[in-house]
């Protein structure tokens, strides 16, 4: 099973302009990145040539509440540098 958490760098801050991505694969190898909801900001080391473009990963905040935030991830494994085994 694969599993997956999101760390915020400010918990208070409702429509954070990135977030740490946290996946464990079916092997049990962790992936750490960093996802961002404007695509030119995907310059970490991990994000392949590309992706900085309109069209390029990215998350967007759907919903806020007083303890908890819904995102969407656009976007796939490969397309956030992601090589997860099955």
């Amino acid at each position: 099973m694969v599993s997956a958490q999101i760390e915020y760098d400010d918990v208070n801050d409702q429509n954070p302009a990135s977030v740490t991505l946290k996946i464990t694969d079916t092997a049990g190898v962790l992936h750490t990145i960093r996802i961002h909801q404007d695509p030119s900001q995907n310059t970490e080391p991990n994000y392949p040539p590309g992706t900085t473009g309109a069209s390029g990963p990215r998350f967007s905040v759907l919903d806020t509440g007083e303890d908890r935030r819904i995102l969407r991830i656009h976007g796939t494994a490969a397309q956030f540098g992601l090589n997860l085994r099955p």
